[in-house]
């Protein structure tokens, strides 16, 4: 049938190997097969999003050759999901006050967390898994984003916008005597 495979969910992999000349393949379970007669279908299981457990699919091959002898065999695929990216953070802040974005989605098992700050990096520190914070040294509208992997299934990357609000100038004039 085929070494046992992985891939991301909703991303077709193709099982089995070349067919054998004179015989015929039949593969079940072949609702996730674009063709359970063929020798090398395509195989593609779409996971919830959000879902965070993969899922095994166990194909069995039924192989019958021109005196109409049978084998079988079995090989598994291993869907993985695509993991949800998701940031907590506050909406505004001051400037060169501290700002800190936490992964608010949900665990990852040896996932990997890449972070954008665009221009506004000013000295990151933390585990990007439990959260980074920072100073941001421009006022206005700064974006921050977040891209997470679950081995090579990758998330679509998510922005959050934060408003860094300017310290206020303070200014007063005197009128009148002074003594």
């Amino acid at each position: 049938a085929g070494p046992d495979l992985s891939t991301c969910s909703g991303t077709p992999i193709q099982i089995g190997l070349p067919a054998v000349p004179g015989s015929t393949s039949f593969w079940s379970p072949g609702t996730s097969l674009n063709d359970p007669t063929l020798a090398q279908p395509t195989a593609t299981v779409t996971l919830p999003v959000g879902a965070t457990s993969n899922t095994v699919v166990t194909y069995t091959l039924t192989s019958t050759d021109a005196l109409g002898c049978q084998a079988q065999d079995n090989m598994t695929v291993t869907f993985i999901p695509i993991p949800v990216a998701s940031i907590a953070m506050v909406d505004s802040a001051c400037i060169g006050a501290p700002v800190s974005a936490t992964y608010a989605g949900p665990p990852l098992t040896g996932g990997g967390y890449n972070w954008g700050f665009g221009t506004a990096l000013g000295g990151v520190q933390g585990i990007p898994s439990q959260g980074l914070s920072w100073t941001i040294p421009n006022s206005g509208i700064q974006t921050v984003t977040l891209q997470v992997s679950n081995g090579t299934c990758v998330s679509a990357p998510v922005a959050e916008n934060i408003f860094i609000k300017p310290l206020p100038t303070s200014d007063f004039t005197i009128s009148g005597n002074v003594c």
